[in-house]
Parts: C-alpha cells; structure tokens; sequence
C-alpha cells in the first residue's frame, strides 16, 4: 500500500508539471501570432486568432493550480491550509479562463468594459492575490529551504505584477507592462512546479510515520 501511494504522489506531481508547463507554454506561443507582447488576457480578446488557444492555456494552468493542491495538503499553515487557498485561486483562474475578455480587452476605468470583461478582470485579481497570499502562507510556515526563496518569488511577483497593472490602468501603450505581467506569472508558475515536486518526493508512507514517529523516516 505505502508504494501504491507513493507512485500516486509521483503521478499526481507529474500531472501538475505537465499541466503548468504545457498551459504556459500555450499562452506563451501566442506571442507568435501577433506583432508584439499584449498583457496575457488581451491574448484571448473576443475576435483575435488567439482567443481559443488562450483559453486551452488558461484552463491547463488553472487546472495545475488545483491538482497542485493535493501534494501540497501536507504543509501547514494559517490561518487557512494553503491548498485551501491555492485551490481557491485555482477555481478562480477557471472562471477568468472560461469568461474571456470582449474585442480590445477593455479595463477597468475603461468605460467601454462590459460585464463579462469585470467578471474576466476580477477573477484574475482574485486568482493572483490568493496565489500571492499563498506563496506567503507558505514562506512562513513552510520547510526552511523554501522560505528564502518563497518570500523572494512572493516579492517579486507583487513588484512586478504591480507594476505591469499600474501601466495598464495608466493606459500605457508600451510592452513594459505586458512583459511584466508575463514574468511575473512564470515566476509564480515555476515556484509552484518545483514546490510541488519536493513535497511530493518528501512524502512518506503510514508505514514509515508508524516506525519512526519522531520523523526520523522523512527525507527532511
């Protein structure tokens, strides 16, 4: 049995790789069609050739975020567990991947902005600030290896996201701001790839926990 569920994490982490990979790499194709960076919700814009393989991207992405969850069920944090909060920024990146934005991708100030593009919007900001919330829960309750770099990845996604929001409510018309939306999107996807793979291969067995209560059977 204990082998049974340690090929189950090592497939469930694999799954989640492969699913993050695979939608980041979709999302970052499109920049091919098109003659420069737009921000990532404008590459699924009603009416652009991009707009379905935006949302297959998104929905692979989304779906890794939940999936990541389970492997992460065993770090402990407060005041909620943080797959708790992943999975709800998951659920949250669905809806943004399901409820594309309509023609030019207007924004929030943008008067021209319909429903479905607030809905679009809104659930991408909840998305990122629970990823964000949860890359946090995690640099302070985590396993000392990640913390440093945890809290240095939650840094740098907050700098760079924000800046790539403040030149997009700003109007501005430079690829600054959808390069820095990128980044930082790839830096919290990358964190959580290789988070999901060290807590899958420190899992240990009943078993094991049963001989060795002290924690003397982990890999920590």
């Amino acid at each position: 049995m204990g082998i049974s569920r340690m090929a189950l994490e090592r497939v469930v982490a694999l799954a989640v790789v492969l699913l993050l990979a695979g939608g980041g790499g979709i999302m970052v194709a499109q920049r091919a069609h098109h003659d420069r960076w737009y921000y990532i919700s404008e590459f699924g814009a009603q009416g652009l050739l991009t707009e379905s393989d935006f949302k297959t991207g998104f929905t692979m992405l989304a779906l890794g975020f939940l999936l990541s969850a389970w492997p992460l069920r065993r770090v402990r944090t407060k005041p909620l567990p943080a797959w708790i909060t992943i999975a709800l920024a998951a659920l949250a990146f669905l809806v943004a991947s399901q409820v594309n934005c309509t023609e030019n991708c207007p924004g929030l100030g943008n008067p021209d902005a319909t429903a479905q593009d607030l809905v679009h919007i809104w659930f991408a900001i909840f998305g990122f600030v629970l990823g964000c919330l949860a890359m946090l829960q995690i640099a302070f309750t985590g396993s000392r290896r990640f913390r440093v770099v945890t809290i240095v990845a939650a840094v740098l996604i907050g700098v760079i996201a924000g800046t790539g929001g403040l030149l997009s409510l700003a109007g501005s018309t430079s690829e600054l701001g959808a390069i820095a939306e990128h980044v930082a999107a790839g830096i919290g996807v990358l964190w959580l790839m290789v988070l999901v793979l060290v807590e899958s291969n420190r899992y240990v067995p009943k078993s094991v926990e049963d001989r060795f209560p002290d924690g003397q059977g982990s890999s920590e």
